[in-house]
């Protein structure tokens, strides 16, 4: 079976939530959570008249979570994927981490202790990583100049980890909010599997990610799936086939899979223009920008990780946030703080979307970053200069000559 990029992108807005309203908490897959407002933005993107406090409660009250996920990277999660994210991440960071640990002297036993120890200091309440420490006192010992070479001063941090994949324990944020990294520790009122129940085993935890995935992202290529799941090839292979889907060539982009429904399903794209966050699941999950960025706008230059300008077919990441109209990329917006608002940019001198509705959406995004105290970061170590950036490149597009 053979479908055009067109087609493929339909089905990649409808499995985003992009296309209709979805009932689930965390449409799309899960949020990448870094430290800034991104989160905010990709449930805004898709339930535009959700607001700041809303997102904030729900977060308060245990409908969604921010936990380690695939790649050890941090998520902002439904309850139903809480239990899953927990194992798949605490598979890979114990093993990893005590392999890294008895290098600098730390074994098993101690860490044990120490999480043990860590856990009843909490009996009180929560507490922030340095209340914890200060409360151990000299129990948390220095690990040296090795230690810190390795990413380790003390082995608290991992300990509190461990803790949390054996869910034992929350994540929570002093102010409320969730554009931040900086956790306040709590004991679970009960163990986190219980709350959401996870296969522990490792085949069964990898056809759980690529049923999620594929409902996600389908139709997509088995590289992308090991991209995002950072499993082992033959892992997603198994996966893949175990649950039947179905093999497809998508133009440009070569075999992709996908569920039988989401083939048979009518590829429509609606005419919406939509604005995302950077790191939006759209985009995100395809590992890489250009499947969603029409060739004649693939030289484009953005900020990429390291610094410097790259084209947009070669980028990993869109570290920039895009108008996304039919399915395509089609130009960037950005929160201007000084004015309060957001500004936009079209590839095109005159852009094939509804301006206007850009407009609104935007103004509605402007009041959720306004809420934040223009806060705009689109992770922790995202700064003035970035940022400023970002702006310049928006003011510069061709909407805007």
């Amino acid at each position: 079976m053979t479908i055009s990029l067109r087609d493929a992108r339909a089905h990649w807005c409808a499995g985003q939530g992009l296309s209709a309203a979805s009932a689930d908490p965390v449409p799309g897959g899960w949020i990448r959570a870094l430290g800034g407002v991104e989160p905010y933005l990709a449930l805004k993107a898709r339930q535009p008249d959700l607001t700041r406090v809303q997102v904030d409660s729900a977060f308060a009250d245990g409908d969604l979570w921010i936990v380690p996920g695939v790649r050890n990277c941090i998520w902002l999660v439904s309850t139903a994927d809480l239990g899953l994210a927990l194992r798949v991440s605490h598979a890979v960071y114990h093993k990893r981490t005590l392999r890294e640990m008895a290098k600098i002297g730390v074994d098993a036993a101690e860490l044990d202790d120490l999480s043990r120890r860590a856990h009843d200091a909490l009996a009180d309440g929560p507490l922030t990583p340095a209340q914890i420490r200060d409360a151990l006192g000299d129990g948390v010992r220095s690990l040296g100049a090795e230690g810190k070479k390795r990413g380790h001063s003390t082995a608290l941090p991992a300990a509190l980890r461990f803790l949390e994949g054996q869910g034992e324990l929350e994540r929570s944020f002093a102010d409320g909010r969730i554009d931040t990294n900086r956790v306040v520790w709590k004991r679970a009122t009960r163990n986190l599997f219980d709350v959401s129940p996870a296969p522990t085993k490792a085949a069964d935890q990898a056809l759980a990610l690529a049923e999620r995935y594929f409902s996600w992202a389908g139709p997509a290529t088995l590289e992308e799936f090991v991209s995002w799941s950072a499993l082992t090839k033959t892992a997603c292979k198994k996966a893949i086939a175990a649950l039947d889907l179905k093999a497809v060539d998508v133009a440009g982009l070569g075999v992709a899979y996908a569920f039988e429904k989401t083939l048979a399903s009518a590829a429509t794209l609606d005419e919406q223009p939509h604005c995302l966050p950077g790191l939006d699941n759209l985009i995100s999950l395809r590992g890489s920008p250009a499947p969603v960025v029409d060739v004649a706008y693939h030289e484009i230059p953005i900020l990429g990780i390291n610094g410097r300008p790259t084209p947009l077919r070669d980028a990993t990441w869109l570290l920039i946030r895009p108008i996304v109209h039919r399915g395509a990329v089609v130009g960037f917006w950005e929160y201007d703080r000084d004015a309060g608002a957001c500004i936009w940019g079209g590839f095109e001198a005159k852009p094939a979307f509804d301006s206007g509705a850009v407009e609104a959406k935007l103004a509605g995004i402007a009041t959720v970053l306004g809420d934040l105290e223009g806060s705009a970061r689109m992770h922790s170590l995202d700064n003035a200069a970035k940022h400023q950036a970002r702006l310049e490149q928006v003011r510069g597009l061709p909407s805007n000559g």
